[in-house]
């Protein structure tokens, strides 16, 4: 049986080192985001998506030194704010809550940021760049070669799942510190596993060449096996 992305109950606050609080930029777009991953999300997601900001931001801060001579398409980079919300709610939709949208997790996550950014009238080319990145961060290949905020979110992924390149290269001591403060809690097997449950439900949320529908065949194809996905 798939483990649920919930099944370790909603994240709180409390659960979160002050360090790591004092990384939401104070915009009310971002706290509005942290107020909803808090009621949505697993601590095992929720520690993911800030390791993933922190990733970000460096990402981020590495693409805008590129020599624009070697960049094909001028990049797009978003605010901070912006870009926290994306790192926020780039897994949002892998809560049960969303199980039953039909658009696979990605989309749904982008939307659902794209409708708080709006709200806090941040401006449509950075809704339209959080949305970008967020749709396509399971998307090797492509994502990373956008550059700007995409490119950022891509390769952060990156870096939290396959450290390439590590966190050490790429973060000062102090950023080192909070990644430290947010323990993994089995992320790859609770990610997995929520991507899975949904698909189960509702197959139309995991196309055959996408990273869920990836997922959702090594489940078929490894009756029994509870560890972590073998596709992940």
């Amino acid at each position: 049986m798939c483990q649920s992305s919930t099944s370790q109950g909603p994240a709180t606050a409390n659960q979160l080192d002050p360090a790591v609080l004092q990384l939401v930029p104070d915009h009310p777009a971002a706290k509005a985001a942290l107020d909803v991953a808090l009621q949505s999300l697993s601590p095992a997601i929720l520690n993911h998506s800030f390791r993933v900001y922190i990733y970000a931001k460096a990402h981020s801060s590495l693409l805008r030194q590129l020599d624009p001579a070697t960049v094909l398409i001028e990049p797009v980079f978003v605010e901070l704010h912006t870009l926290f919300v994306a790192c926020l709610f780039h897994d949002l939709a892998t809560a049960e809550k969303y199980d039953a949208d039909p658009a696979r997790f990605e989309v749904v996550g982008a939307s659902e940021a794209a409708k708080v950014l709006r709200e806090y009238h941040v401006r449509e080319a950075s809704i339209r760049e959080a949305w970008l990145a967020m749709s396509l961060h399971t998307t090797p290949g492509i994502a990373e070669e956008i550059s700007g905020t995409t490119g950022a979110l891509r390769r952060a992924i990156a870096t939290e799942f396959r450290g390439v390149p590590s966190p050490e290269s790429i973060l000062d001591e102090k950023e080192r510190e909070v990644v430290g403060k947010l323990p993994r809690l089995d992320i790859e097997k609770v990610l997995g596993d929520a991507v899975v449950r949904q698909a189960l439900e509702n197959r139309v949320k995991a196309p055959a060449a996408s990273w869920p529908g990836q997922l959702l065949i090594s489940h078929e194809n490894n009756p029994g096996w509870d560890g972590v996905n073998k596709a992940f």
